[in-house]
């Protein structure tokens, strides 16, 4: 009995201080062996031989992920310091700006399109498609909207008569006439450049590299063509004794056609020249007496288009004529110069509305014809159509497929431009997109 009582005694003590210790040690010790054990079983089932030694199979492993490792390094280095050096000019804050714009989420949630759109215009208000935006340009604002139809630039502006061009780079803004006497470059965040000339601006040119032209005069000179490089320096300046009426640039904005009428004897004459930027001389120079140019285009074929007031001329390069289309024995006509194609709507009596357009291509031939009616306020060429704007519908000439589509429109349309291969006609406050797939007749 009093052995037990005395074992029980020793059971119910408190463990002493030494004895935590070692065990704490004991299961350190236990949690080693079992690491150890862990191990050796590892290689043992690598090694069959039973050897506890370093596993030669993970040793190569390890060795060829390290220098796959330091490979993918110098990879990344050298691609970074070829990509900084070769494309060092593309990687700028607007082109940051417009990767950050193409992933808002807000034009992904409303669409890439619009049916309608509802903007602040008026019946002076001009409009074009930049980078897939609707620029609308007003007396006293310009604007751009996103195909999700929200508002993505918003600019005040002081023109009276404004008017738009539009490339792939930039859009161009000046006052036509003596209000301002100004003009701005855009693109789809801010007024990049704006300019007060001491005359009237009474034309312009942009190109899709982002070179620009800009007609003015002064007191010694009818016609002066200021041009500028796509870093807004100018780089070259035309001036000329005659009135220049019409200008264009060639899309890689290496060659300027410029359109004037001079008086010679009493008689009028025109003259056509292109010009290499930075050449000293014309390239080419092409008069004609007795008509009037109106307008000056360089076409896709490198053909120089110009729409005279009683016909349509294309020439070479070289200054030589390539086609001619006369439009002098048409009681009314209005024309338009396509990349490819030249279009002429004409009256076919006196009296009436009764219109035949005709299109023509740039070796001589009539490749299309059709009969129309109706007051014709704008003919907008876009690749192989031509869409003719009507007081009250919208007729698509396709020249490839030999259609002719025409869709049923709201009195009172400004103007039709195209986003893509959609047109889209606009009016003084909104903007309604056509499809003549669907509702073309």
């Amino acid at each position: 009995m009093a052995s037990e009582k005395k074992n029980k005694a020793k059971a119910n003590e408190p463990p002493r201080k030494k004895d935590l210790a070692g065990s704490a040690r004991s299961q350190v010790e236990n949690g080693k062996r079992r690491r150890v054990n862990a191990t050796r079983m590892e290689e043992i089932r690598w090694d069959p031989n039973g050897l506890f030694r370093e596993n030669p199979y993970y040793l190569r492993l390890a060795t060829r992920y390290q220098i796959i490792k330091y490979a993918i390094i110098v990879l990344a280095l050298v691609f970074s310091v070829t990509m900084l050096t070769a494309f060092s000019g593309d990687i700028t804050v607007e082109n940051f700006q417009y990767l950050i714009k193409d992933l808002d989420l807000s034009g992904l949630a409303t669409g890439t399109t619009f049916d309608t759109l509802l903007y602040n215009g008026g019946a002076d208000s001009v409009f074009g498609i930049y980078r897939g935006e609707l620029a609308v340009v007003s007396p006293g604002t310009v604007s751009l909207y996103k195909p999700s139809a929200a508002l993505s630039l918003n600019k005040s502006n002081i023109y009276y008569s404004p008017k738009l061009l539009t490339s792939s780079k930039y859009f161009l803004v000046y006052d036509r006439g003596e209000t301002s006497r100004s003009y701005s470059v855009f693109n789809s965040f801010a007024e990049l450049k704006t300019e007060t000339y001491d005359y009237p601006i009474t034309g312009a040119a942009l190109s899709d590299n982002g070179s620009y032209a800009l007609v003015t005069r002064d007191d010694s000179y009818r016609g002066i063509v200021r041009m500028y490089n796509d870093s807004f320096r100018q780089i070259m300046e035309i001036k000329k004794d005659k009135y220049i009426l019409s200008i264009d640039l060639s899309d890689d904005g290496k060659t300027l056609a410029i359109a004037s009428v001079y008086d010679q004897s009493g008689d009028f004459v025109s003259e056509i020249t292109t010009v290499q930027v930075g050449a000293e001389q014309a390239d080419v120079v092409m008069t004609k007496e007795g008509i009037l140019p109106l307008r000056v285009k360089f076409m896709k074929d490198r053909s120089i288009g110009v729409l005279y007031n009683d016909r349509t001329v294309i020439y070479h390069t070289d200054g030589t004529e390539k086609a001619s289309y006369s439009y002098s024995a048409m009681p009314s006509v209005n024309a338009e110069i396509g990349d490819a194609y030249v279009c002429g709507v004409y009256n076919t009596s006196v009296i009436g509305n009764d219109k035949t357009a005709e299109i023509y291509d740039t070796e001589g031939h009539t490749v299309f014809s059709a009969d129309l009616s109706g007051e014709l306020i704008a003919i907008v060429p876009q690749g192989d159509r031509f869409c003719l704007l009507f007081e009250d519908k919208a007729v698509m000439i396709d020249v490839q497929k030999k259609t002719v589509k025409t869709i049923t429109i709201e009195p009172n349309a400004r103007a039709i431009v195209f986003s893509g291969e959609t047109p889209i006609v606009c009016y003084s406050g909104k903007a309604i997109a056509l499809d003549f797939e669907v509702d073309g007749d």
